[in-house]
């Protein structure tokens, strides 16, 4: 589905408010857009305490192009990019790279390379994906929503054990993993 949990939501809020100056933003298969309304309390989102977000340059990175108009993207992300992730070529740094529920929808060994390359063009990469058995087929006509890996805590290291796990949230179904990018000097 192109929306997503509610779980670790506040947790992921919470980080990015308070690890700023925030100027630029990836989000990574924005579905519905669900990131940007969480940090700019749109939507089912606006009751969430907690700040907004201001002048942050907002990029998208959306494999169906469909969404785009469907969700209207376009009035919520400064730049969208209609590209499989793994296909995507990393031009610019990021202050925050959001992988959310993404790394679930294509092999594992394509989700560590998203990982790897996200972690060397952010300050902060957030994952946050379904860590019990969650099967899911395509939905709104989007083959992409299918899951193809399921994950829980200890096959997740296969993934993050070579990255700075730097916090954490494990919930009932969802859990939120914030890792430390590569710095630039």
């Amino acid at each position: 589905m192109p929306g997503s949990m509610p779980e670790g939501k506040q947790f992921i809020k919470d980080f990015i408010l308070s690890h700023g100056p925030i100027k630029r933003i990836l989000d990574v298969g924005p579905g519905s857009g669900n990131y940007h309304d969480l940090l700019t309390k749109y939507g089912e989102y606006s009751d969430y305490p907690g700040g907004t977000l201001n002048d942050v340059e907002w990029v998208g990175v959306e494999i169906w192009e469909p969404y785009l108009n469907h969700f209207s993207l376009g009035s919520k992300y400064d730049k969208i990019i209609v590209l499989d992730i793994f296909d995507f070529d990393w031009p610019d740094r990021y202050d925050i790279a959001i992988l959310g529920d993404v790394l679930e929808h294509m092999p594992a060994i394509r989700g560590a390379a998203v990982v790897k390359q996200a972690v060397e063009h952010a300050n902060w990469v957030i994952i946050s994906l379904p860590i019990v058995d969650c099967p899911q087929e395509a939905s709104y006509g989007n083959p992409y929503e299918a899951h193809i890996e399921q994950y829980n805590p200890s096959n997740l290291d296969s993934i993050l054990k070579e990255f700075t796990v730097i916090d954490s949230y494990l919930g009932e179904t969802i859990g939120v993993f914030i890792l430390k990018g590569v710095s630039y000097s």
